[in-house]
């Protein structure tokens, strides 16, 4: 209802100083609990939590292998298809680059590109070239790691898992004036195309 302004300024290692819970309702009102009953509420949402995820990585890699059957398993879970071999070697550490990807999140379709200021991700149908420095400029892990392999006129179809991509927390971009805000759910697995430009 209100109060968001003060949400959005949340950030992670704030510290929480005092919780109040405000009892709504009848129901709300009524609503008691023990230790006991608490943990049976928390062994049944903990046993829901652990199915959802189960059925959200089978449909995970149902899609992968249907859309993607030829990607090459690298890394920490990273797959990757080759879309346009490169020239030259692998970046250096300390090397600048010029970088444009596009991107999806997996399983609800929603489509982001890189931006130009520092190549996170927000909405938009037109991906902007960024600079990247490798080892110091950071993203994502697995974004960040597939960078730097990346020669020169490379472009790679890169599937990253929730574990190399934004993980628990997902990623907040910053509030732009007068829109919604673009958010990447936690465990979320994000498939990309990245071109290395220069």
């Amino acid at each position: 209802v209100e109060g968001m302004d003060t949400v959005f300024k949340i950030v992670q290692d704030d510290e929480i100083q005092t919780v109040k819970i405000v009892r709504v309702g009848k129901a709300a009102k009524k609503f008691h609990t023990t230790t006991e009953s608490f943990q049976k509420m928390l062994g049944e949402a903990t046993a829901r939590v652990k199915d959802a995820e189960a059925r959200r990585k089978a449909d995970e890699d149902a899609l992968i292998l249907k859309n993607w059957p030829n990607a090459v398993a690298g890394e920490s879970g990273l797959k990757y298809v080759i879309l346009r071999e490169g020239r030259g070697m692998p970046p250096a550490v300390g090397e600048i680059m010029k970088v444009v990807y596009t991107g999806k999140c997996l399983l609800s379709g929603k489509a982001f590109v890189g931006t130009a200021a520092d190549g996170t991700p927000y909405w938009g149908d037109v991906a902007e070239p960024f600079v990247y420095e490798i080892g110091k400029t950071k993203i994502n892990p697995g974004l960040d790691a597939t960078l730097a392999l990346m020669k020169k006129g490379e472009k790679r179809l890169v599937i990253v898992p929730a574990e190399m991509g934004y993980k628990t927390s997902g990623f907040y971009a910053k509030q732009r004036p007068n829109e919604k805000r673009f958010v990447i759910s936690p465990n979320t697995l994000l498939v990309y195309e990245i071109e290395r430009l220069e």
